[in-house]
């Protein structure tokens, strides 16, 4: 059959499955890279070796890549599980949005012939290589699904009050159906997120999936147990990690989102006096409008900003809101998007 003719896709799928550090799809073919000066360790590129491999980093000629696509694509889906793997791995690495490539390794792990570690190694590294691949929704969402077969639901979360702005996104049964992530698991996945938006700038799919994570962050950081405190510290980590990002990336209005669903969450584990969330762990930093404000200050010609500015006073208290857009309106500022900010909540600014 076609597939046992291809020993150069097993090759491949033997070097991303021990696995490599890094993948990446290089340019032009194996002629480019067979002269090329590699340390005397690596193995050099050949017709039988058609792959750049320097101290666990591969590299694939992209028409080499393009040519074992075409050749894994043809493995029917009942083939043997090896050759099942092999294929789909080399299809994913081209087309990381393949629907049934996907869907095969799904029922390899339901039949227990892929482990749902290695699924997520091997997606971590698409996440981390091809720029195609960060940006797939399919792609997070397998992740999400992986994350699903290997790890206990949350079942009934036990809390001292009800979690209601997390039933605003998911209801009640679909939160005891989400994955109890171990907190190592949850920080770096935090780090694969970052890395994916920090790639693929205003990654909608990959601020989802971190939407996704801090959820589970929220549930068991609000829950009445010995491991309820790491999780609020998680979630104030990422809180002052977003906050970060957004100084460096204004524009980038996925982000300024995520920021104020993740600021609503920790608000509301405050105010209703959980037991490990204490306004010490934020106090330090400024208030959600005045790091929004300052921001708008600085780089007023970003609609986005404005945006976010929207989003904090939307999620202050009526009373601090109408001081802030008092003092506003007062301004002299005869910028527009100062003008429609106000517009917004119903003051005039002529």
């Amino acid at each position: 059959m076609l597939y046992e003719a291809a020993p150069l896709v097993l090759k491949l799928f033997e070097l991303i499955d021990q696995p490599p550090k890094t993948i990446e799809i290089l340019p032009g073919d194996l002629e480019q890279w067979v002269s090329a000066e590699l340390p005397l360790k690596s193995p050099q590129p050949s017709a039988d070796f058609p792959f750049v491999f320097v101290e666990g980093n591969l590299g694939i000629p992209k028409k080499v890549l393009y040519t074992l696509y075409l050749t894994s694509v043809s493995v029917p889906r009942n083939a043997d599980p090896h050759h099942a793997k092999a294929a789909t791995c080399v299809t994913l690495l081209v087309n990381p949005a393949h629907q049934t490539a996907l869907n095969t390794r799904k029922r390899l792990v339901l039949a227990g012939l892929l482990s749902p570690e290695k699924e997520l190694e091997f997606t971590e590294l698409l996440l981390r290589g091809p720029l195609d691949c960060a940006k797939q929704s399919v792609l997070w969402d397998h992740r999400r699904w992986c994350f699903g077969r290997l790890y206990d639901s949350l079942g009934a979360v036990n809390t001292q009050m009800p979690l209601p702005l997390l039933h605003g996104r998911y209801i009640p049964e679909e939160l005891k159906l989400l994955p109890k992530i171990p907190q190592s698991v949850i920080r770096d996945e935090f780090r694969i997120i970052a890395h994916a938006c920090q790639t693929y700038p205003r990654n909608y799919h990959a601020w989802n999936h971190r939407h996704f994570i801090v959820g589970i962050c929220y549930a068991l950081g609000g829950a009445i147990n010995e491991s309820s405190e790491e999780y609020w510290n998680i979630l104030i980590e990422e809180h002052a990690n977003l906050r970060r990002w957004i100084d460096l990336h204004v524009s980038d209005y996925s982000s300024m989102h995520s920021f104020g669903q993740t600021q609503k969450l920790i608000d509301h584990l405050v105010s209703s006096s959980f037991p490990c969330a204490t306004e010490s762990a934020i106090s330090s930093l400024p208030s959600f409008s005045n790091h929004t404000l300052l921001l708008v200050t600085h780089y007023p010609s970003h609609e986005s900003l404005w945006m976010f500015l929207r989003i904090a006073l939307g999620q202050m208290p009526s009373h601090k809101r109408r001081l802030i857009l008092e003092d506003m309106q007062a301004s002299s500022t005869s910028n527009e998007a100062f003008r429609q900010t106000l517009r917004w909540f119903g003051y005039n600014n002529s």
